[in-house]
């Protein structure tokens, strides 16, 4: 199991900034335009700990139980969506006229960390 977390740490960790640094070019040369009201440190920092502590709850449920891990995985994902949905509820309830960009720079690269986790839970469950 540590070989497997290993793994997956260092490749998320290259993942991460490879997306942040994509990321932040992107909102430098759209800030002429928009304000973004998340500091990308912040959002990376949520996304990076919610996708390690996910697939680490999937790798603890596949130990016990390889039958059930898919399941936790689609268990997982709900809490995250909650946890995602938690964590923008202050930008949701503000007045902010950009509301749809807002949203859409933390949700691209939610669906792209998703992505990545889906992969490596389908690694591990295709593993005999």
């Amino acid at each position: 199991m540590s070989r497997q977390l290993g793994e997956f740490l260092w490749k998320l960790l290259l993942f991460t900034a490879g997306c942040l640094l994509l990321q932040y070019f992107l909102q430098l040369y759209l800030s002429r335009y928009f304000d973004f009201y998340l500091p990308l440190w912040q959002v990376y920092m949520f996304l990076s700990l919610l996708t390690l502590s996910g697939y680490l709850l999937v790798l603890l449920v596949h130990q016990r139980d390889p039958e059930k891990t898919g399941m936790a995985f689609i268990a997982i994902g709900f809490l995250k969506m909650l946890a995602a949905i938690l964590f923008l509820y202050p930008l949701i309830a503000s007045e902010n006229n950009q509301l749809l960009v807002q949203v859409l720079a933390f949700f691209v690269p939610y669906f792209f960390f998703l992505g990545f986790d889906t992969f490596f839970t389908i690694r591990l469950i295709s593993k005999k």
